[in-house]
């Protein structure tokens, strides 16, 4: 299947789902989701794969902050296989990027998934919070 099919698709199957996706310049999916924006990302040399991404931002004042992101990136991490969570960017403008990459053949797998991938990219980073609000407490 081609790029350009797959996104189509995609677009047809957000848009049955309730959501109003749009294309960006890119040629990535961005769609909103509880007020955050999701982005599907489809790449050109291997259009069966996608990656549905979840940005947030988060500014670290400091070095130790800047750990306990890490500790609870890597925490996070472990305990759910199906998302990988990355931290970018310099100290105080941090950018925790939460995202589920899939190899997607058809239009009823990515139907079929997309529901609870989701349900992950927006309850896996209120979690991912709530522990690095706990770090930073102690």
């Amino acid at each position: 299947m081609g790029e350009e099919k797959f996104t189509e698709f995609c677009v047809d199957v957000l848009k049955e789902e309730g959501y109003s996706p749009k294309i960006d310049e890119d040629g990535d999916v961005t769609f909103k989701c509880e007020g955050s924006t999701l982005l599907l990302d489809i790449h050109e040399d291997d259009p069966d794969y996608m990656c549905l991404v979840h940005l947030c931002e988060c500014k670290c004042e400091n070095e130790t902050e800047r750990q306990k992101l890490f500790n609870t990136t890597a925490e996070i991490n472990e305990e759910f296989k199906i998302i990988k969570i990355s931290v970018e960017g310099e100290l105080g403008s941090e950018l925790v990027v939460f995202k589920v990459e899939a190899l997607v053949d058809s239009r009823e797998q990515f139907k079929l998934h997309l529901e609870r991938w989701i349900e992950l990219l927006m309850s896996v980073p209120r979690e991912f919070y709530e522990k690095l609000e706990a770090a930073s407490q102690e």
